[in-house]
């Protein structure tokens, strides 16, 4: 039997004269995914799963949280992860507020420490009473990686608006690029081959381009949340060709 590795994804948008644009990274090929571009994210750790800093969060319980997700429990985990997963990859914390002492250079240097295996994102919270703000975070989408493929992951994507205080910076190991780009310009991109995703990412920017401003985005995709069905693409081979199928697409059931 396949492992299928639990996973959070987390799209950080920010409003601009041209409309709504989105934090997109660059994989290296030394991770997952390599070469391609991706929201900030990764495979939930076992401290993601920590009482103590399920704690630090305010506003949202892990009942609540699992609940939102259409989980058991352990909902809570997914949205940790990409708390940390996004300070650990792009710099940004997103925290209800930081202590004076946490300045861009010291926000920097403990993010270092942290990639090098000298602390641990938990420590560091724990340690400096940090709170996480949920409420600001919203699911969007939930995606399985397709049998075919050896690493698998199970996949939830969230949505929030970046805090502008915070200057993203992109780790230079796993993730080699960043940039801020439009939803409709990022496919545009990857339709003429100069800014290759993969298929969940294009679906869940396309979930973005009806909407003129973050916080319209925001309130759409909320509205949504309960809608949100497992997506798990299949693949197959027809005249040496791949094949790829939706649950929604004619001949699903059967492939």
């Amino acid at each position: 039997m396949q492992l299928i590795r639990p996973a959070a994804t987390i799209v950080l948008a920010r409003d601009s004269l041209k409309g709504p644009e989105v934090l997109m990274v660059k994989r290296s090929t030394n991770s997952a995914f390599g070469d391609l571009h991706v929201f900030p994210g990764g495979t939930l750790d076992p401290e993601d799963y920590s009482s103590e800093i399920y704690q630090m969060s305010d506003d949202l319980d892990d009942q609540s949280a699992s609940s939102m997700l259409k989980v058991e429990k352990d909902g809570l985990a997914y949205m940790i992860a990409v708390v940390r997963e996004c300070f650990e990859e792009v710099g940004i914390l997103m925290s209800k507020s930081l202590p004076a002492f946490l300045d861009p250079k010291a926000l920097k240097n403990i993010r270092d420490q942290i990639n090098n295996k000298k602390l641990t994102f938990y420590d560091f919270c724990l340690s400096n009473d940090i709170h996480f703000d949920f409420t600001n975070i919203v699911p969007i989408s939930h995606w399985i990686t397709p049998e075919v493929e050896k690493k698998r992951f199970d996949t939830r994507f969230f949505f929030t608006k970046t805090d502008e205080s915070q200057q993203n910076d992109h780790d230079g190991w796993e993730l080699t690029e960043s940039v801020w780009i439009k939803p409709s310009d990022a496919l545009k991109a990857n339709s003429e081959g100069t800014f290759n995703m993969i298929m969940p990412t294009i679906k869940n920017l396309s979930l973005l381009l009806p909407y003129k401003t973050v916080a319209d985005a925001f309130a759409g995709l909320k509205d949504e949340v309960d809608n949100i069905q497992s997506i798990l693409p299949k693949f197959f081979k027809r005249d040496g060709n791949w094949i790829g199928l939706l649950p929604d697409d004619e001949g699903y059931e059967d492939a």
